[in-house]
């Protein structure tokens, strides 16, 4: 049969679209995180252990952070929750190599956080909320069956083969300096530059 013709939005009401996400984005999670995450902890993690197992263990904390959203009905990207906590550590990582590379810049942290939801939330290479609900049903899910589990796996691979050629470019210091906190906690009284 023939396919029905489906109207493109404009250009510009394309645009409106992508600035409003990506506005909500910055104000929402990106101020509403990035601070914490990256400016807060990160520095302190980092001058106790090393850039990846810091990232990791950000990433693994703001995981079990979103988990709330599933029973209150949000989900993160209509994604399982283990499969969200697998995307969610490589994503801390590229954002500690983000931060660490741009002098401790809180402020591309927020950005590439924002830009990233905005792209996950409005192009449609993942399945939609009407083909994966986001529901307390979904955190009992490990995983998704048959086409709907594709992109996922693509797009879980693509964020792991990331971090990973990060880490191993950077030599596990994903822009790390030494002299940023390698003395600990003197590092403490450090602020992280916006």
């Amino acid at each position: 049969g023939t396919t029905p013709d489906v109207p493109l939005p404009s250009v510009g009401a394309l645009a409106g679209a992508i600035l409003t996400t990506l506005l909500l984005n910055i104000l929402i999670p990106g101020l509403g995180e990035e601070p914490g995450w990256r400016g807060f902890a990160l520095p302190r993690l980092q001058g106790r252990w090393s850039p990846v197992v810091a990232s990791l263990g950000i990433g693994l904390v703001w995981a079990v952070w979103h988990f709330p959203g599933y029973w209150m009905g949000i989900g993160i990207h209509n994604a399982p929750p283990l499969l969200f906590v697998v995307w969610v550590l490589p994503l801390a990582g590229l954002i500690a190599w983000i931060f660490n590379s741009a002098k401790r810049s809180i402020l591309l942290a927020i950005l590439f956080h924002a830009s990233l939801n905005t792209t996950i939330g409005l192009l449609p290479f993942l399945p939609s909320e009407a083909d994966v609900p986001i529901s307390p049903e979904l955190i009992g899910q490990l995983g998704l069956t048959g086409e709907l589990y594709g992109p996922y796996r693509v797009f879980t691979l693509l964020l792991w083969i990331s971090f990973i050629s990060v880490a191993l470019i950077t030599k596990g210091r994903l822009g790390h300096r030494d002299n940023d906190e390698s003395e600990g906690d003197k590092g403490l009284s450090r602020q992280a530059e916006f």
